[in-house]
């Protein structure tokens, strides 16, 4: 990822950027976009609860972990899940 796209925010609601995405994935060994948007920053808990941007953070897992499409798409599916259970009233 060039340096332009690392400096992209990752949500228009979160000040959170690119780089700190490929930054968890490197060092904090961030495996799940729920780790990352629901623990590593407050992406998840706010607004739009991270749905406006998991696709833009999933394509960073998808080039560091070498996912296929396929794999993307199932990420980006338990993510929306997770934020579902996490956030309906039982």
């Amino acid at each position: 990822l060039n340096d332009k796209i690392l400096q992209q925010r990752v949500s228009l609601d979160n000040p959170d950027i690119i780089a700190e995405v490929k930054y968890c994935l490197q060092e904090e060994f961030v495996v799940t976009l729920g780790d990352f948007l629901q623990r590593r920053t407050g992406i998840g808990s706010g607004e739009g609860k991270g749905l406006d941007c998991v696709k833009k953070v999933a394509l960073v897992f998808k080039d560091h972990f070498g996912w296929s499409e396929i794999q993307m798409k199932k990420a980006i599916e338990e993510y929306k899940k997770e934020v579902k259970e996490l956030y309906t009233l039982r």
